[in-house]
């Protein structure tokens, strides 16, 4: 990772020096005009894990110009301290898990002909079945969007009512017991 200070935090002309009194400790970060260490992290062999920053966290930037931003770096950080609160996906990318089961309003509403549903799983519905379903103004189901195993995180399903008729439609998730509904409108 490479981090830069911005603002007050990128004029710091104090040396911030950390003494680890353990070999287990490991550098993190290095300032970039010199050889110190600007932050380390430590793991003990109970579990207990630890990481000191030699400056302040908000001084670092919040743009990307070739450096990792705070939001990355934070992620990193929650990921070292425990993996249940981030997880890592693809190439290294991290993302926080959502603490609440959610339906978000599909966007576009109204809607011709695709539409994308957006709903977030909490960490403790793993597992769990998981269905989405479109149903008419009467109630009938008419398209079947998901229906498997719940896996935590934040998703996206794209819908394409090119098959049904105008008008408006509900769209209901269920994961165990628990149930949301929202409703859009398919406008041809």
């Amino acid at each position: 990772m490479r981090i830069r200070g911005v603002d007050g935090a990128a004029n710091q002309g104090s040396v911030d020096q950390l003494l680890v009194r353990s070999g287990a400790a490991e550098p993190a970060f290095t300032y970039m005009s010199t050889d110190g260490i600007a932050a380390v992290i430590y793991a003990d062999p109970s579990g207990y894990r630890t990481i000191f920053f030699g400056f302040g966290f908000e001084g670092i930037s919040s743009t990307r110009s070739g450096y990792n931003t705070r939001l990355e770096v934070m992620q990193q950080v929650l990921f070292f301290l425990g993996g249940s609160t981030a997880t890592a996906i693809g190439d290294g990318e991290v993302l926080f898990l959502p603490r609440e089961f959610s339906l978000e309003q599909n966007y576009p509403n109204p809607f011709n002909p695709s539409t994308v549903i957006s709903y977030s799983l909490a960490t403790e519905q793993a597992g769990q079945p998981v269905s989405l379903d479109i149903y008419n103004i009467l109630g009938q189901q008419v398209v079947n969007l998901i229906r498997n195993s719940a896996v935590p995180g934040f998703h996206r399903v794209e819908f394409i009512g090119t098959d049904i008729a105008s008008g408006i439609y509900f769209y209901r998730i269920k994961v165990g017991d628990q149930a949301l509904t929202r409703k859009m409108l398919l406008a041809k």
